[in-house]
């Protein structure tokens, strides 16, 4: 089948690219923990105290993060099936790992 070859080199550059995304969060992530630090040290120093409701929340540890869903890359060809429903994401919704 031609479409395999295309469809395995795709989804290896996705692969790749999914990865430097996740290194990309965690250097992210690193720098939002550095920052909230830097922020608790200058409001303990000008003696603020941040009550619960204006705590500055910690950004998640890496492994917490929503981690990428790998799902099949659809073929181009027509299907007969119809598509599912997809609801938009929430703050509270975590998609299903496979």
């Amino acid at each position: 089948m031609p479409h395999f070859p295309a469809l395995a080199t795709s989804q290896s550059i996705l692969t790749q690219q999914m990865t430097a995304l996740r290194a990309h969060q965690e250097q992210i992530i690193d720098t939002q923990t550095q920052h909230t630090a830097i922020l608790r040290q200058i409001q303990h120093h000008l003696g603020i105290i941040s009550t619960p409701e204006h705590a500055i929340p910690s950004p998640p540890e890496p492994s917490q993060a929503l981690p990428f869903v790998d799902q099949p890359i659809p073929l181009e060809e027509p299907t007969t099936e119809e598509p599912e429903a997809v609801e938009p994401s929430s703050p509270h919704h975590h998609p299903a790992t496979i």
